[in-house]
């Protein structure tokens, strides 16, 4: 049988899987981190070939890890680079990274930047080779790419705090990113033999490649979760689209693009890990994560173990010079990272969560190095063009310091977090976790009396059977002031993590939309930043509250019904996030006895969870007394997908019972999961007023003479989209105005991170009037979210019959100036505290003027200038073009110049 090729690595992957679970199974009880068990083992493995013991005693073994060791570099990069970087990310908490994003960024791509020119400093003036600058900076980045796996695992265990761990790995995956971006600048200069250039041009390619390469993994996160999400329950096809998603990002961006593949699966794992993880069937998500989860454990076993083989099989055993350079590299790299965190402590510590010397101090120790800089000397050593003393050197030295971090940095951290005290279990867990033994020890003990009466049990020996209770002693009895404070907080954070729970166990089930869990979620987490009570849930108040100008809007014949129509999804969603929160509120409200002992502070913590059920329960009612169809239709759709998921857990209940067959199983939940499909994109719908109805509801068609009237609706013309066809793209010219007439849109914008979702618009709502006014290009997309009916009426039309109609001219114009004042003073002092309901309350009452040309008026409140120019000659000429916000100032207008003037701010009456 040939064994050339692939085929002679098989006997290596089994035996590295087949130990590393036995190494995993025996290091359960013991603080040896895995990753450096599996190097262990990788150098061990390495040795025994290197000396040709395994070639004597096993061949086929010994020919197999010398495949093994001789790894090309490429496959390390395409094939298991994409899969870790993409599990890592998906795996963060994007609200922490997010908050961390600010001293992950420091550490990552400056506090990078100046290690590489550091340890290529060091290079130059220490090492006792003659290296260029070029080498030297190359070996820089190589050295300065961290892969913290194993300080991350320890972290963890040991609940040193989330904050910390996420900077860490944050920082791993932004700066191997970084890392590999400058080694190609500077590799492929070497490989060609020409010069690097100037500063400036290599900075100009860093930033450009660094920059568009989340760029790249951001558009396909966006096409990878527009396929999910039209994918329903389908596990294989949806955990099949994240892999293709993931390579196919690293290797465009890579081999096409030529710009950063790390950066772009970063940007890829983000994305699905935040609005991405929404858009998988509920019934998928969790197993898609333990899929990401079993392919990083499969990948880290074998390269961590391919790493000690590389450095047994290329390390210069006798070289005295080799292994001095290479100890006193490791002693200038750590001097190096001391140097980092100490230039950027003090941004540290103020920027996101904050950092403290002793979370400084892990962050400096944690930096070991791995698989990322050993594939990256590995393409050094593989390049003929090099020198070859230079490759033997670079390959030796970095698999060197690989070794040496994940041995003496991996092994000693878990020490150094216990000499900071930063492992303490602080007197409020010791606290929590003592009272949840005791309940659990309660219960056991009730069950022991049940156990008693049966008769298969009664003659068991139960004093044995009591030794395996759960431990009830306490450690520690804080009883001080400070402990309760301490306590309140722990118990306070508990509750929201359980409150959080209950949200995705919520939408796992089909009771709470993709929208929804994602806002009640974000609440949970900004409610932990602020450890503040439980019922301080602002975000949540403001979804909930209609002004009374609302409620008497819906009661007028002529706005009432045109009204609900408009907000309906608006409606729908507050209700949804309402009763999803009352039936978590329920949910947790029983675990407070069980969770604090100490009477006084559970029934603190009672009245606040009880204040947040009265609250959404109080803005359920008002929403059933205000909108009663909205609800029943909201209340219908709950219902059906309540009903087929009892449907379908029946079916699987009689199947393990054995009452029906996997595949008659499979065919009765298929039926049901189509018509969950149905549900989700068919939803209960209200019957809307017919197009000319609609369109004489809408503002500046109201009351318009029947003549011009007529007009108008002669020339809309009506069109039909599917679900995630697109109604308008931004940039696009705006030749025509829309108005929806059945089905709701999303509109949103595109920003570097992604999509940035603007509103949701249902029917009644008019797109495009300020584009078709102004003549500028669309400044956003609009997509259908489900079937929708638009109604189009085209500029041209639309300005001919403007020309012959002074009041539809002066309305249209009206309108737009109010929409352009709310774009633009939602952003301004005061306004941006207002919220979007209050600021459009107070610009109904503004007015539309054409100021006299070239007359000087003084302007005492804001303005938005819609057409014309304004000039201001109060600090030299200054000409102002449209659309403009105009503060008070004096100005000269001319070319016809339009303006909306808005109304004076004492009418906007007390906050809301």
């Amino acid at each position: 049988m040939d064994h050339e090729g692939g085929g002679s690595v098989l006997p290596f992957v089994v035996l590295a899987l087949a130990l590393g679970a036995a190494i995993r199974h025996c290091l359960r009880k013991t603080r040896l981190p895995y990753t450096v068990a599996l190097l262990l083992l990788g150098l061990l493995l390495g040795l025994l070939n290197r000396f040709h013991w395994l070639h004597e005693n096993w061949p086929e073994l010994g020919q197999s890890l010398q495949a093994a060791s001789v790894i090309d570099p490429h496959l390390i990069l395409f094939v298991f680079l994409p899969t870790l970087i993409f599990e890592s990310a998906f795996s963060l908490d994007t609200h922490i990274f997010r908050r961390c994003l600010s001293q992950v960024f420091l550490l990552a791509v400056p506090g990078l930047l100046l290690s590489t020119v550091a340890v290529g400093w060091f290079a130059i003036y220490f090492f006792p080779w003659s290296w260029d600058w070029k080498t030297a900076i190359m070996f820089g980045a190589i050295i300065s790419a961290t892969d913290p796996v194993a300080v991350v695992a320890i972290l963890r265990e040991l609940g040193a705090g989330k904050q910390l761990a996420t900077i860490i790995e944050g920082e791993s995956l932004l700066n191997d990113g970084t890392a590999i971006v400058i080694f190609l600048v500077f590799f492929q200069a070497m490989a060609s033999g020409q010069d690097i250039g100037s500063a400036s041009n290599v900075m100009g390619e860093f930033a450009r490649v660094s920059m568009l390469g989340p760029v790249v993994g951001g558009l396909i996160a966006v096409g990878t979760i527009l396929w999910i999400r039209h994918v329903f329950n389908d596990a294989l096809v949806e955990i099949t689209v994240t892999i293709v998603a993931a390579y196919l990002t690293y290797f465009l961006a890579e081999n096409v693009l030529h710009v950063s593949g790390v950066l772009a699966v970063v940007a890829l794992g983000l994305a699905m890990s935040g609005y991405g993880r929404t858009s998988v069937s509920p019934e998928v998500e969790g197993f898609l994560h333990r899929f990401w989860e079993m392919m990083a454990y499969l990948l880290n076993t074998l390269i961590f173990i391919i790493v000690g083989l590389v450095v047994a099989t290329n390390a210069p055993l006798r070289d005295p010079v080799f292994w001095l350079t290479l100890f006193g590299l490791y002693i200038g790299i750590h001097i190096v990272r001391a140097l980092l965190v100490f230039i950027f402590y003090k941004p540290l510590k103020v920027l996101g969560y904050g950092m403290t010397w002793k979370e400084g101090l892990v962050i400096w120790w944690g930096g070991l190095r791995g698989a990322v800089g050993l594939s990256l000397a590995l393409v050094v050593a593989g390049n003929s063009v090099i020198p070859e003393d230079i490759r033997g050197q670079i390959l030796s030295l970095s698999a060197g310091i690989v070794v040496l971090t994940l041995v003496i940095n991996g092994t000693t951290i878990r020490t150094l977090i216990h000499f900071l005290g930063m492992d303490v279990v602080l007197p409020a867990r010791i606290h929590m976790l003592s009272s949840a033994a005791r309940q659990v020890h309660a219960d056991t003990e009730a069950t022991l009396k049940l156990l008693k009466r049966d008769r298969f049990l009664c003659g068991a020996d139960w004093e044995i059977v009591r030794t395996y209770l759960p431990d009830i002693s306490l450690p520690m009895n804080p009883g001080q002031e400070t402990c309760q404070i301490d306590l309140a907080a722990e118990a306070r954070r508990r509750i929201l993590e359980a409150e959080k729970k209950s949200y995705w166990r919520q939408y796992h089930e089909g009771l709470l939309g993709a929208d929804t869990v994602r806002h009640l979620v974000e609440s949970v987490d900004l409610a932990l930043d602020k450890n503040a009570s439980l019922d301080e849930r602002s975000e949540l108040q403001k979804l909930w509250e209609y002004s009374p100008f609302i409620k008497r809007l819906k009661t007028q014949p002529t706005f009432g019904r045109i009204f609900k129509y408009l907000f309906y999804h608006r409606l729908a969603f507050s209700y949804d996030v309402a009763r999803g929160f009352v039936f978590a509120q329920d949910e947790i409200a029983g675990m407070v006895e069980g969770m604090i002992e100490n009477e006084q502070l559970a029934t603190l913590i009672k009245k606040e969870s009880e204040n947040n059920r009265l609250m959404a329960l109080k803005a359920l009612t008002n929403l059933r007394d205000t909108f009663p169809e909205v609800t029943v239709a909201i209340e219908t759709k709950t219902a059906v997908r309540s009903v087929l998921n009892h449907e379908r857990s029946a079916l699987h209940k009689m199947q393990r019972d054995g009452i029906l067959e996997e595949g008659e199983t499979r065919r009765l939940v298929d039926e049901i999961e189509t018509r969950m499909k149905q549900v989700v994109d068919e939803p209960p719908a209200i019957k809307l007023p017919e197009p000319n109805q609609l369109l004489k509801e809408i503002t500046w068609l109201e009351k318009l003479d029947k003549p011009t009237f007529d007009r108008v609706l002669s020339a809309t013309s009506d069109r039909l989209y599917t679900m995630g066809e697109y109604l308008i793209k931004e940039n696009s010219p705006s030749d025509s105005l829309c108005v929806i007439a059945r089905g709701t849109v999303r509109v949103y914008k595109s920003t570097k991170e992604g999509e940035q979702f603007l509103d949701l618009m249902g029917p009644g709502s008019v797109i495009g009037e300020m584009g078709v006014l102004t003549g500028s290009k669309r400044s956003a997309s609009v997509k259908a979210e489900s079937p929708v009916n638009a109604l189009w009426i085209m500029a041209k039309d639309l300005h001919k019959i403007m020309k012959d109609s002074s009041e539809l001219n002066h309305k249209l114009w009206q309108t737009a100036g109010a929409r352009f004042a709310e774009n633009f003073l939602i952003r301004k002092k005061p306004y941006n505290h207002w919220g979007q309901l209050r600021l459009r309350r107070w610009l109904l009452d503004g007015t539309l003027e054409e100021p006299e040309d070239g007359k000087l008026q003084k302007l005492k409140g804001h303005c938005v200038l819609l057409a014309g120019e304004a000039v201001n000659s109060e600090n030299g000429v200054v000409i102002i073009t449209p659309p403009a916000v105009l503060d008070p100032c004096t100005l000269t207008f001319r070319n016809n110049a339009k303006i909306f003037r808005c109304p004076p701010i004492d009418n906007s009456g007390p906050m809301d």
